[in-house]
């Protein structure tokens, strides 16, 4: 029987760099049919564990093609991915290098026992976006009402500034 592989994933914007415990490397586009190679690239090893830091969402993407594939996923917070990268004295900082800490990292979790956790549904997800996406509309009416209070009357609308001299 085969070593099992352990692999990190560092996601950028547009590409992601895949580094395994074999010694493989290799980089794909962060896009649909970049997912399909890496998938059709991993399923030709016995992957037991696949390592992601979480980049700001640009990791959902491949995360969920990795999970929807049945491949042992998990996404983790960066500060760990930092931390196990800098105890182990790598100080340099490339995606590759990155890669290549994600995937001992990996190693060591599943040394340890680490089962990845099941990744949230599509409407979770899409429930999660609506309600960040009001958020950030909330706070900016908030913000906007209180510029507009202190605002020069020629710069607010002609309710507000109508409102405001009979107001006062």
């Amino acid at each position: 029987m085969s070593q099992p592989v352990f692999v990190g994933i560092d996601v950028a914007k547009d590409s992601v760099e895949v580094c395994c415990s074999d010694a493989s490397t290799r980089s794909f586009d962060n896009n649909e049919a970049g997912h399909a190679k890496l998938l059709r690239w991993l399923t030709r090893k016995p992957v037991a564990l696949v390592i992601l830091e979480a980049t700001g969402g640009y990791e959902r993407a491949c995360a969920v093609a990795l999970a929807g594939a049945n491949q042992p996923v998990s996404v983790i917070n960066p500060r760990q991915a930092r931390d196990f990268a800098r105890a182990m004295g790598r100080l340099a900082k490339t995606d590759r290098l990155d890669a290549r800490a994600l995937a001992e990292f990996a190693a060591v979790l599943h040394a340890q026992g680490h089962q990845p956790r099941p990744l949230a549904s599509d409407e979770q997800r899409e429930l999660a976006a609506l309600v960040t996406r009001r958020r950030q509309l909330v706070s900016m009416l908030v913000s906007e009402r209180q510029r507009l209070a202190v605002a020069h009357q020629r710069a607010r609308p002609r309710e507000v500034a109508a409102q405001n001299r009979t107001a006062g």
